[in-house]
């Protein structure tokens, strides 16, 4: 829980994502949007608890409409293997929801 805790203080939300969400709310969409919202929220976790598990700092990250950034303090000169471990993990925890949803539905 205390790795979640960490990750949601880190959130800064663009104001273009909360104006397309607003938007969704009254098209009648926001099931829609939500459901991308959720799906970039777990992209970036993946990404952030490894980063935590090479004990990077993560300064902030960024949730736009389509996408999200994840901004460290440190400069990026660590091990290549790291990096590609990281980058690899937001689309594995990807699957790995989809797989959840998949058996449960």
């Amino acid at each position: 829980m205390l790795v979640i805790k960490m990750f949601l203080k880190k959130i800064k939300i663009n104001n273009y994502t909360l104006i397309l969400c607003f938007l969704a709310l009254i098209t009648g969409l926001f099931k829609e949007i939500a459901v991308v919202f959720i799906l970039i929220l777990v992209h970036e976790f993946g990404h952030f608890i490894t980063m935590k598990k090479y004990k990077w700092n993560v300064k902030q990250i960024d949730i736009y409409p389509f996408g999200g950034i994840t901004k460290l303090d440190d400069k990026i000169d660590k091990p290549l293997k790291e990096e590609l471990i990281i980058t690899l993990m937001g689309p594995v925890f990807q699957e790995i929801l989809f797989l959840i949803i998949y058996l449960l539905y």
